[in-house]
């Protein structure tokens, strides 16, 4: 019996011994499987997140981007609105428009400092001062309303943008200027 008894144990033992593995191997397998999916599922999400993270930085760039492209094309349009009168200017001023010739200069001026066009702003600055209010006198500031608060805006605008004293010289000599062609009775000749 001992004999019957000990093989029962022994087969016994022998098919724990197979079947434990397999079940433990079986476990493991399920396990790994399951953990695999997990896991994968991680990778996806944390993968996901990362590109709309990168996404989300490329757009909100992108949009920076876009406000200071448009910042920059208005300023350069303020810039060739005023070269073209500017070019009005000099071509009214060729023919004698004198008044005509201060507004449009005015304005190119204004476009020019808002455009932040500093050469031609020089200019024009320079052909308001030393050109056109020459050839202005009392009688075109009669006739013409308007021109006397159209320098006064001018000038108001350069005091506004001069937080750095850039403009000082240009806004003194334009007063100076402004005033004397205010109490000119005939236009100053020139060459």
């Amino acid at each position: 019996m001992i004999t019957y008894f000990g093989i029962l144990v022994a087969s016994l033992i022998a098919f724990v011994g197979v079947l434990i593995p397999v079940l433990t191997n079986f476990y493991q397998n399920r396990i790994l499987k399951l953990e695999k999916n997990t896991l994968k599922q991680e990778i996806i999400e944390e993968s996901k997140s990362e590109i709309k993270k990168h996404f989300d930085s490329f757009k909100v760039q992108s949009e920076k981007n876009l406000i200071l492209m448009d910042i920059e094309f208005k300023r350069k349009t303020k810039a060739i609105e005023g070269l073209s009168f500017h070019i009005m200017g000099m071509n009214q001023f060729k023919n004698e428009l004198y008044v005509d010739s201060l507004k449009s200069y005015m304005t190119a001026s204004a476009q020019y400092l808002e455009g932040g066009d500093n050469i031609n702003l020089q200019r024009v600055n320079d052909n308001i001062v030393k050109l056109s209010l020459k050839k202005i006198s009392h009688s075109d500031f009669e006739s013409s309303p308007d021109l006397e608060e159209k320098m006064k805006n001018l000038i108001n605008l350069y005091e506004e943008k001069d937080d750095k004293n850039i403009y000082t010289n240009i806004i003194e000599k334009m007063k100076r200027e402004f005033n004397e062609a205010k109490k000119r009775k005939l236009p100053v000749k020139t060459k």
